[in-house]
């Protein structure tokens, strides 16, 4: 780095933590053409140096990693889309009491640090440096943050998702879209690692929890965009209305006016589940039905007069088969990974 260069960063903090980058002799033989330009530039780019050295060994002696917040790379996955104003205040206010209570996660490629979990926490320690500077404060505390390092040195972009929607899933904070969204495309990526991964591994693996969930968020996925741009603009967050909203089989403008009657509470998610009732069958599709059905209406007669409850549960299947025709295709696949995985999963105890 030369002068020009370190003279062209347009803040006196990215320019004392470039400097620091630095070894030592190129830093000390800078600081000497700096000097020569601006001795006021000198002054306080040495104060600013010497000011994170010193923060940064207290740091090392407590055993913990710090970074200037600036040298920080944006998550380049990032699921969380979403972040208020007021999301960024009050961890702010929060940091400024009870100081960071959680580091901020990073992975290390080459140079690079990237942000892998913590971003309201870096935009409040902006924000603290920011007030700071405009109370002429020199040397903010909050320039530097505190991290943990993700060791993994193969850092795929399957693991940025994953670890990030892991850390939004723990802490409740993303918006039903985003989540959405996020888990739609963290599980496309997992599954071109392992075709065979099964929805209910996923889940688990995601800190999803439910399965179940997976085939509503895809259902929200597939929705025009300006649906979707609906829902965030008015900041509307029910994931169950939204799903059966969704599910309807409507205008967009329609779709539209029900969110809004949500808002209102003039709109439940029973209301829009009775709605939701599956549409009437061709002659066709009634014949295919009745042809298919008498297989399970047969293995039903003959466990039930074995065992009532898994009777009970073949008449349950026989209900799950008569709806299919009129699930969608994404739903399909669902129920099909979800039938695989419980096969396996009966093979296994034979």
């Amino acid at each position: 780095m030369n002068l020009d260069t370190l003279l062209a960063l347009d803040d006196a903090d990215k320019q004392a933590f470039a400097l620091l980058e630095l070894d030592s002799d190129t830093r000390k033989d800078l600081l000497v053409d700096i000097k020569a330009k601006s001795k006021p530039l000198f002054l306080k780019l040495s104060g600013k140096v010497q000011s994170q050295k010193n923060i940064a060994s207290k740091d090392k002696e407590k055993g913990e990693l710090t970074i200037s917040i600036h040298a920080i790379k944006p998550h380049p996955y990032q699921p969380r889309k979403t972040v208020t104003e007021e999301e960024v205040i009050d961890r702010k206010e929060s940091i400024r009491e009870r100081k960071l209570l959680q580091p901020i996660s990073l992975h290390k490629s080459g140079d690079d640090y990237f942000l892998v979990a913590g971003q309201v926490r870096l935009a409040a320690y902006k924000a603290l440096e920011a007030e700071d500077k405009d109370n002429g404060v020199e040397n903010s505390e909050y320039s530097l943050i505190k991290y943990t390092l993700r060791e993994k040195s193969n850092y795929s972009s399957l693991d940025y998702k994953l670890d990030a929607l892991t850390e939004n899933l723990s802490r409740n904070k993303m918006t039903v879209i985003d989540t959405a969204f996020a888990v739609i495309d963290a599980y496309e990526e997992a599954l071109k690692a392992d075709n065979k991964l099964s929805v209910r591994k996923f889940a688990s693996m995601s800190g999803l929890g439910s399965a179940g969930q997976i085939s509503k968020y895809q259902k929200i996925v597939e929705q025009d965009s300006d649906f979707i741009n609906y829902i965030n603009e008015k900041g509307f967050d029910k994931l169950n209305i939204i799903y059966q909203v969704a599910k309807e089989d409507i205008t967009v403008a329609n779709k539209k006016e029900l969110i809004d009657n949500a808002i209102a509470g003039n709109v439940k998610t029973s209301d829009l589940e009775k709605k939701n009732h599956k549409p009437k069958k061709s002659i066709a599709q009634k014949e295919n039905n009745s042809s298919n059905n008498k297989g399970l209406e047969e293995g039903a007669k003959t466990q039930n007069s074995n065992n009532t409850t898994y009777g009970r549960e073949y008449l349950e299947l026989q209900e799950i088969v008569s709806k299919l025709p009129s699930a969608s295709k994404n739903d399909l696949k669902v129920l099909l990974q979800n039938i695989q995985d419980i096969t396996n999963q009966i093979q296994k105890m034979i």
